[in-house]
């Protein structure tokens, strides 16, 4: 009989114990189920925030006009052979070529160097744009963030002003991928070499051949490993790295440097050729021809 009691005392603490673990249990998942729900709520109003602001922004962006991907060519004046140029009419200097005219090293070395998954992304490097994105946040400044896609630069050298905005950076990305749909990777490179600024007034990479190597535009296979690496490097700074300037050299071949670096480092030349191209003085790959006075 005791021992009857005892167990249903027993049976009876437990089922109490259990109803008291359920009642204990019950406020704190009514609280994290409310708590998840606020969260779902504020992410969906901020994604919807965010739509709307994107849309907002991308409305006044500017229309991809080819026109502007292919900017004027200089006209040229010839002697009575048909082939030395007198004078050189306009402010921007340069000469329109296909992509088949661009030599393998040149590509390798922009790729290398500005844009390294071109052929992977659809106009915006993910990973580069959340690293730029850090960048900003923590230095608090735009011109700190980086990451444009090859094809970001030509939106942007093509379509957009210069200043440092949110807005014209969501711009940007927009136009980066509406440029991929309509046009294939190597249209895109053509139009990228042909528009760069090389410093002053030299624009495209077959003037700025011409006016550093003294080589034509049929000439371009003939590009050393060398001068390749230092045409990929000047268009981050123009100006800075502009071979024709004497007070430039020094900055033009570390720059022409680290083009090699990142040549190596992505697998399109070995280490014993980044070293050699490395040890030669730029003078001795340089050929500067002088412009051809306008009138």
């Amino acid at each position: 009989m005791s021992e009857n009691y005892r167990s249903r005392i027993e049976k009876r603490k437990r089922i109490q114990e259990q109803q008291y673990s359920l009642k204990r249990r019950k406020p704190r998942n009514k609280f994290w189920k409310k708590f998840l729900n606020i969260c779902l709520t504020l992410g969906i109003v901020m994604l919807l925030f965010g739509a709307g602001a994107f849309l907002w922004i991308i409305q006044d962006a500017p229309k991809l006009d080819e026109t502007l991907l292919k900017d004027p060519l200089s006209s040229k004046s010839y002697a009575s052979d048909g082939k030395t140029i007198i004078t050189e009419v306009g402010t921007e200097k340069r000469d329109d070529i296909s992509i088949d005219q661009i030599p393998n090293v040149l590509k390798d070395a922009v790729i290398a160097t500005e844009d390294s998954r071109f052929y992977k992304h659809h106009g915006i490097d993910v990973k580069r744009t959340l690293v730029a994105i850090f960048k900003i946040i923590t230095t608090r400044s735009l011109e700190n963030g980086g990451g444009s896609t090859i094809t970001q630069q030509l939106v942007k050298n093509s379509f957009l002003s210069i200043e440092q905005t949110p807005t014209r950076k969501i711009q940007e990305w927009y136009l980066a991928i509406q440029l991929e749909r309509r046009f294939s990777k190597e249209q895109i490179l053509e139009m990228y070499f042909n528009t760069n600024l090389y410093g002053g007034d030299i624009y495209g990479v077959a003037k700025a051949a011409e006016r550093f190597f003294g080589l034509s535009p049929d000439e371009l296979d003939q590009l050393t490993l060398e001068q390749a690496a230092l045409l990929a490097g000047i268009p981050q700074s123009p100006n800075r790295y502009m071979p024709t300037v004497e007070a430039n050299l020094d900055r033009a071949e570390k720059r022409r440097n680290m083009v090699l670096h990142y040549m190596n480092r992505h697998g399109y030349i070995s280490e014993s050729d980044m070293i050699k191209a490395q040890s030669t003085p730029i003078e001795d790959t340089l050929d500067i021809q002088m412009p051809k006075a306008n009138k």
